[in-house]
C-alpha cells in the first residue's frame, strides 16, 4: 500500500498537479523567448555599418603611440565626416568612415605614411577573423610620361605596369600633366625587394 501511495503522489506537489505545462508556466517566459533566436536583422545592421570599414597596420616593428597614429592619419586624410579608429591588436586597427567620398580618399589615394613607414590598408567586411586578412601590400601611384598615343590603352598600360606589381586602376587622362601623363595604381609587396619600373618602348 505504501508503495502504491508513493507512486500515486509522484505527479503532485501538496495535492496539485505538476505537469510539463505547469512547470514551463513557472518559468514566466515571454512570447519572444519561446521562439527560436533570429539574429538576421542584427547581422544586417552590422553589415551596413561595415560598408565603409578597413583594416590597417603600420609597416614597422617599432612601438608607436596609437594616439599619434590616429591624429596623423586624420590630418593626412582631411575627411569630410571623420573616422573612427579601433585598436584590435598591438599594431592592427579597424577604421570606419561615414561616407563614400571619405571611403575613396582612404582606400584609393595615398600612399599613406606614418613616421615614414607605410600604412597598409585593406577593405574589411567586419566579419572575417583579423588574422585571415593579409596586410602586406602598399598601394602607390606611378606615372608613365610621354607614352605614344597607340599605347594609351587600358589593357596595354596594365600589361606594362605588371613589371612593378599588381595593378588596381589606371587613369588614362588625369586632370594634370597636359595629356602627357598616364597614372597607374599598383600594390607593392612590402615583403619583397622593390622592383623598379623600367619600360623601353621603341617607335
Amino acid at each position: 500500500m505504501a508503495g502504491s501511495q508513493s507512486s500515486a503522489n509522484s505527479g503532485k506537489v501538496a495535492g496539485r498537479p505538476t505537469g510539463v505545462d505547469e512547470l514551463l508556466g513557472k518559468l514566466n517566459l515571454q512570447e519572444w523567448e519561446e521562439d527560436d533566436p533570429n539574429f538576421e536583422e542584427e547581422i544586417l545592421d552590422e553589415a551596413d555599418g561595415a560598408e565603409f570599414m578597413v583594416i590597417a597596420r603600420v609597416h614597422t616593428d617599432r612601438p608607436f603611440s596609437r594616439g599619434a597614429f590616429y591624429d596623423q592619419m586624420r590630418i593626412a586624410w582631411t575627411l569630410a565626416q571623420g573616422a573612427t579608429f579601433t585598436a584590435v591588436g598591438e599594431n592592427l586597427f579597424t577604421i570606419t568612415v561615414n561616407c563614400l567620398g571619405d571611403w575613396k580618399r582612404v582606400t584609393e589615394e595615398g600612399p599613406w605614411l606614418f613616421r615614414d613607414h607605410g600604412v597598409l590598408i585593406e577593405r574589411y567586411d567586419g566579419f572575417t577573423n583579423f588574422d585571415e586578412v593579409v596586410l602586406n601590400r602598399l598601394s602607390v601611384w606611378i606615372q608613365i610620361v610621354d607614352l605614344p598615343p597607340l599605347y594609351r590603352k587600358d589593357a596595354i598600360i596594365r600589361s606594362l605596369a605588371k613589371k612593378v606589381e599588381k595593378v588596381t586602376s589606371v587613369m588614362l587622362n588625369p586632370r594634370w600633366g597636359n595629356g602627357r601623363i598616364v597614372r597607374v595604381r599598383v600594390q607593392l609587396d612590402v615583403d619583397q625587394p622593390l622592383k623598379r619600373f623600367v619600360s623601353i618602348i621603341k617607335n
